[in-house]
């Protein structure tokens, strides 16, 4: 059976089986090449002991709400994207083929079996340990796109991680 890398209790991560899912005529499955993990907001998640990981997203007023009683996230899949390589797509499948490399939203495993949809074709020529940073560029982009930043703006960014960094570049760069 193949592995995929689990949070069991806070602090504590172990691999564990799965059971493969059955192939839908609109899915593909992929085979793991290389994955990541977000070390910002999923390690919080990991260790337990942050509400703005553990608690649950309110959409209305956009943020992270305490909600009566513990939160229990446990057991909790590990990683957020994952680079992987088609071994097999259902027979309704038209954009993708066997062998094609993927780019997708996924926990750290062996297999996915994904909609055809959920993936990106990932570029040539791109190492997979460079095709991890989409994910917080994408949120960077999003950012001083939303902003909006404009030319002569001073802008100040708190949090100075991995997506922190690229929104001071993405802003520098707009102006």
């Amino acid at each position: 059976m193949p592995l995929e890398l689990i949070g069991d209790i806070p602090n504590s991560a172990v691999f564990r089986e799965y059971q493969e899912l059955e192939l839908k005529p609109d899915e593909v499955r992929l085979k793991s090449i290389f994955s990541s993990v977000k070390h910002g907001t999923e390690l919080r998640a990991f260790r337990g002991d942050s509400a703005d990981a553990m608690e649950p997203w309110d959409g209305e007023y956009r943020l992270h709400r305490r909600q009566s009683g513990e939160a229990n996230r446990f057991p909790m899949r590990l990683g957020n994207m994952c680079l992987g390589e088609v071994l097999e797509a259902g027979s309704e499948v038209e954009r993708l083929k066997i062998g094609d490399r993927l780019l997708g939203h996924f926990p750290v495993r062996e297999t996915h079996t994904v909609v055809e949809s959920r993936v990106r074709i990932a570029p040539e020529g791109v190492s997979p340990q460079a095709l991890m940073y989409w994910d917080p560029s994408d949120f960077a982009v999003g950012a001083v796109r939303d902003a909006p930043v404009r030319l002569g703006d001073r802008v100040a960014v708190f949090g100075l991680g991995a997506i922190g960094q690229m929104i001071v570049q993405c802003a520098r760069l707009s102006g």
